[in-house]
């Protein structure tokens, strides 16, 4: 203790002079006490340091070997996805490239509906049943192109370029719709293909590229049916009433969930006859045909919703009178 006290002194000047022999080993002494104690604070520091535990390794799924089905899909069309289900297969959910799809159990069956977007890039996709360590694969999606004609439209020019507030009452409706959407029927409600809502001639096609009052372009994602002031619009097929009002670029709108993701839209009408929560049937009729909203005369603008993506319901009813055409209970596996 005495020697520490002493080399501390020495340290800081406080001793008095010393004979330089006399220094030399006080020094000396001093400078083993110092290396003793810079070796014991670095062991203190290694015994009280914790060491980072070891990065787990990334789980990697396991392709399964499975019945894969080759499908071809082109822009703005949908396909109805089907695949047996063995004895043991596990829980988990239907991806579609980057994009997940509800499913309905049928017996020992799994249906689904698969979309493809307007704007798609064609890239081949794969579409798996994947758990959180396995992954099915069930089908591969080959996208075909798809070319569209143009129109050219004349409408209200405050449909075109919007005002503050047309934009935040826009803005507000595309929040309500995208709750909706998100929220379809895990269950089918319908049984029997679509049918077209009006038999009147189609005046434009889905798809259709629009350039409007010469400036503003656009795709028209639906298909318009001519109809006068007060033609009776009646459902396409089953289904809940999810929307009956006002919004701005449809006008007088109605949308009906059908389930797993696909809706029915009609717009421009004139009245509605129907409220949300309704169920429907084709011989409902929804309201009357009209020229609310965004529209350049008096007609039905009808589209389709599966998924993500807006379609074309024509590719709906035909796909439907042929995967429903004797009801849903006795169509057979398709994989």
């Amino acid at each position: 203790m005495l020697h520490f006290l002493l080399c501390s002194m020495m340290e800081k000047g406080l001793l008095p002079k010393l004979s330089i022999g006399l220094a030399l080993v006080l020094l000396a002494s001093c400078a083993d006490i110092t290396s003793i104690q810079g070796a014991a604070g670095e062991e203190q520091a290694n015994t009280t340091s914790v060491a980072a535990p070891p990065t787990p390794a990334p789980v990697v799924a396991t392709v399964v070997p499975y019945a894969t089905r080759e499908v071809t899909i082109r822009p703005g069309e949908v396909q109805f996805l089907k695949f047996q289900r063995p004895a043991a297969f596990p829980e988990g959910e239907l991806w579609c490239g980057d994009q997940k799809f509800p499913v309905q159990e049928q017996g020992t069956e799994l249906i689904s509906f698969i979309s493809e977007s307007y704007f798609s890039e064609l890239e081949r996709r794969d579409c798996s049943w994947k758990t959180a360590s396995l992954v099915y694969k069930i089908a591969n999606f080959s996208i075909q192109k798809r070319t569209f004609p143009q129109e050219f439209l004349k409408v209200n020019p405050r449909t075109i370029e919007l005002s503050g507030p047309d934009f935040e009452r826009v803005k507000s409706e595309q929040q309500v719709l995208g709750v909706i959407y998100a929220n379809s029927s895990k269950v089918l409600f319908f049984e029997m293909p679509f049918k077209r809502p009006l038999k009147s001639r189609i005046t434009s096609y889905y798809g259709i590229q629009r350039l409007y009052n010469k400036v503003k372009k656009g795709q028209h994602l639906g298909i318009d049916f001519r109809a006068r002031v007060g033609v009776p619009v009646p459902a396409s097929n089953r289904g809940k009433v999810v929307l009956a009002q006002d919004l701005f670029f449809t006008g007088m709108t109605v949308i009906i969930d059908h389930g797993l993701g696909i809706f029915s839209i009609y717009g421009h009408l004139s009245s509605i006859l129907v409220n949300v929560g309704d169920i429907v049937v084709p011989t409902t009729i929804l309201g009357n045909s009209g020229n609310t909203g965004r529209a350049s005369g008096p007609h039905l603008h009808w589209g389709v919703k599966v998924g993500q993506h807006l379609i074309d319901g024509l590719q709906l009813i035909e796909m439907t009178e042929k995967e429903f055409a004797h009801g849903r209970q006795n169509l057979s596996s398709n994989i």
